[in-house]
């Protein structure tokens, strides 16, 4: 017996075979149509589009539209690959601006550190400025970093010049320095007006010692540290001049009243007094006395001025007080060498 074998039968091998097996042949079915029945509608025909209705959604979104764009939702940029820079391609104007701004930056601080060392170098300056009629002391600026400024402060006042006064402009680095330059100023313009010839014949004098007295405690507050204890005695002494000033400005207003009290009593005496008798004798003795204060402790007394004669009645010498006639019924007083018995005291 053979046994059966999966292999496919081979071309030819039916040659064998007493009949022929022929291939089958499908016959196709065929197709069943059904007549439609007269009671079915009829299909519906396609209505046209109205104008009224919206348009297809293709004409409402573009073919490229995005979802997030259609919602309004932020997008993010996308960015484009940067191109390959090439070395001989000049420098791109991306670069350039941020190498315009460093640069910028740079030369800014800079500027700002200039200024700085520049504001502190010119602060260190002091100096003595003169102008028409004072002399300033002043600092330079620290900004801007040019310039000065006046010192403020009891002690840098503003020291006032006459028009032939001489000024010299001095700077320095040293507030030390500049102290004692301002203070010799003062004590030079104290001492010019105290020593000046024609101070008790100015218009205003009183008003000049008051300059000068300001200006001398000015001085005071500038020589308050003890190497300048010497100055400082210069200074008190100076301050008794203005004293000495103001007590002769005193005795020339005491004069002046003892010149109109001997005018009074002159013409008192004109005018024949009742109760009285010696008034050209006190005209006489103020005038010795006037003189007298004009010569000063030092000085010779002048003569007496002439005593106008009265018409009528005694006349005393200069010197000497008369007593007033007593009534008949009462005893004469004493005599008083130095005061008249009229009631006129000085």
């Amino acid at each position: 017996m053979s046994e059966p074998t999966d292999d496919p039968p081979r071309e030819g091998a039916g040659e064998d075979v007493g009949t022929e097996s022929a291939p089958a042949i499908a016959e196709p079915v065929a197709s069943i149509e059904v007549a439609p029945s007269p009671n079915q509608f009829p299909p519906p025909e396609p209505l046209a589009p109205s104008p009224n209705q919206f348009p297809p959604p293709d004409d409402i979104l573009p073919p490229a539209a995005d979802l997030q764009e259609a919602v309004g939702a932020p997008t993010r940029r996308r960015r484009d690959p940067e191109p390959v820079l090439d070395p001989d391609d000049p420098v791109p104007p991306k670069n350039r601006r941020v190498q315009m701004i460093a640069a910028l930056s740079l030369f800014g601080g800079l500027a700002i550190v200039a200024l700085i060392f520049l504001g502190r170098a010119n602060s260190d300056r002091y100096l003595l400025v003169c102008s028409t009629d004072r002399v300033t002391p002043e600092q330079g600026r620290s900004f801007p970093p040019w310039g000065s400024h006046p010192l403020a402060g009891p002690a840098w006042k503003p020291i006032a010049l006459p028009a032939n006064a001489e000024c010299t402009e001095r700077e320095t680095d040293s507030l030390a320095e500049l102290e004692k330059l301002y203070l010799d100023q003062l004590v030079d313009r104290a001492s010019t007006t105290l020593t000046s010839k024609t101070l008790l014949d100015k218009q205003g004098s009183g008003s000049s010692l008051d300059h000068v007295t300001d200006e001398l405690t000015q001085a005071l507050l500038l020589a308050r540290s003890p190497e300048r204890r010497d100055q400082r005695k210069e200074i008190e002494r100076l301050q008794g001049d203005v004293t000495y000033w103001r007590a002769t400005l005193r005795l020339r207003d005491a004069q002046a009243a003892l010149i109109d009290a001997a005018k009074q009593f002159d013409a008192a005496a004109a005018q024949r007094p009742r109760h009285v008798t010696d008034a050209d004798a006190w005209a006489s003795y103020l005038r010795k006395l006037t003189d007298e204060l004009h010569a000063g402790p030092n000085g010779e007394p002048s003569a007496p001025a002439s005593v106008p004669q009265s018409v009528e009645g005694p006349h005393a010498p200069a010197g000497s007080a008369l007593p007033v006639e007593p009534p008949p019924s009462e005893a004469p007083p004493p005599v008083d060498a130095g005061l008249p018995t009229g009631g006129v005291l000085l």
